[in-house]
């Protein structure tokens, strides 16, 4: 099976991290930047790393970034690079483009242009936090959309020894748990329906935010 391939335009702090994280899933990911320091910092971290303009529609095709699965737009210190480069991807046939913003207006210009998801890290970080910090049972939290998310929770008390079949989480709760943590940090990706929970490990499920409020205050 071909491996997802991602491809990061612009390099600075947002983009660099991105792009490493993504390569250490295991992703195949093509970094492109303007400023030559930016690229030598992740050259040895990702599949390909390149110097070039990225308003320069030709550096773009030479790159091969029209092949990527998904591209992702981090050119927030130049907005009008940020909105022609958005705009350049979506006119060469990108099906999938992410555009990181900056302000709530940017976000509309970005998303005017054909960004098919804008993300506003500071702002997305920010509520995550809040949200770790105000649910003491969450240790982490990722949006999936504005009515679902996946969050990793520490395994509620009332649950701790029994089973996932036991407990009948999918018809009782509208969520589904996809992975276990143990208390050593062993992920597990295929519980197994008939074994008890531990009581220091914690579960990473999905499902609706109102869902998932419930159980967290569990």
């Amino acid at each position: 099976m071909k491996k997802k391939t991602f491809a990061v335009i612009g390099l600075d702090r947002f983009g660099s991290n991105l792009a490493i994280h993504l390569q250490k899933l295991g992703y195949e990911v093509i970094g492109l930047d303007a400023d030559a320091e930016k690229v030598r910092k992740v050259s040895d971290e990702i599949t390909h790393a390149a110097i070039g303009d990225p308003t320069d529609e030709e550096v773009l095709r030479t790159l091969g970034v029209r092949n990527a699965d998904v591209a992702i737009v981090a050119l927030t210190e130049n907005i009008q690079s940020g909105v022609l480069v958005t705009l350049m991807l979506k006119e060469m046939g990108m099906e999938n483009v992410i555009a990181e913003c900056t302000s709530e207006i940017h976000g509309r210009i970005l998303a005017k242009v054909g960004a098919d998801r804008v993300i506003f890290p500071e702002k997305d970080m920010g509520e995550r936090l809040a949200k770790s910090l105000s649910e003491t049972n969450i240790v982490d939290y990722i949006d999936l959309s504005d009515e679902y998310s996946i969050i990793e929770l520490h395994t509620p008390k009332n649950w701790a020894g029994k089973s996932l079949r036991e407990l009948n989480v999918r018809a009782k709760y509208n969520i589904t748990v996809i992975a276990c943590r143990n208390a050593e940090g062993a992920i597990n990706l295929s519980p197994v329906p008939d074994a008890p929970l531990e009581a220091t490990g914690t579960l990473i499920v999905i499902g609706p935010d109102a869902k998932i409020e419930e159980l967290a205050e569990r």
